[in-house]
């Protein structure tokens, strides 16, 4: 898992990238990221301003 922290920078860092002329796929893949799943942290922090993960916890009771 990654901690919200850490996605923040990650997105930072693909902006930087992108702004440098790298491509998004490219960025993403030297970060070892998936497209989809940058995709989904942009989304997610315009709508709550957060990064939390929101993935049930594997294991829990149900």
């Amino acid at each position: 898992m990654i901690e919200p922290h850490d996605r923040r920078l990650a997105l930072g860092l693909i902006r930087e990238a992108i702004d440098a002329g790298a491509s998004y796929k490219k960025a993403c893949e030297i970060l070892d990221v998936d497209e989809r799943t940058v995709r989904r942290w942009r989304r997610q922090l315009r709508a709550t301003d957060g990064l939390e993960d929101r993935r049930r916890e594997s294991g829990g009771a149900r």
